[in-house]
């Protein structure tokens, strides 16, 4: 039973569960915020929540669709340096370590 306290996961949901019921309770309390309110900010809340997941599930297909049919962005990459090797365009000498005999004098 210990071991379920220790887990980092279940300690930060413990702690915004508190924290969640702490700034409640305040706000009833001390603020005389109308339970109303915050009844309709707890199910606002919720449905927010509920439709993020929604929005990420339908995302989610959205990506791996594009990930099968083009096969992914470092493939995309190496298509496009494959085709600029193929465009070999001369360089210039590299003269950063050539010392002149004009710099000597």
């Amino acid at each position: 039973m210990f071991k379920f306290f220790t887990d980092p996961l279940i300690r930060r949901f413990l702690s915004g569960t508190l924290f969640a019921v702490a700034f409640i309770w305040l706000a009833i309390y001390f603020f005389d915020v109308e339970t109303e309110v915050l009844r309709v900010l707890a199910i606002m809340s919720g449905l927010l929540v509920l439709l993020l997941i929604g929005v990420a599930f339908i995302f989610s297909f959205v990506v791996r669709f594009f990930r099968r049919s083009n096969g992914g962005l470092l493939e995309k990459i190496d298509l496009i340096e494959s085709e600029v090797s193929a465009d070999e365009v001369p360089k210039e000498p590299d003269t950063r370590g050539v010392v002149s005999k004009s710099d000597d004098a």
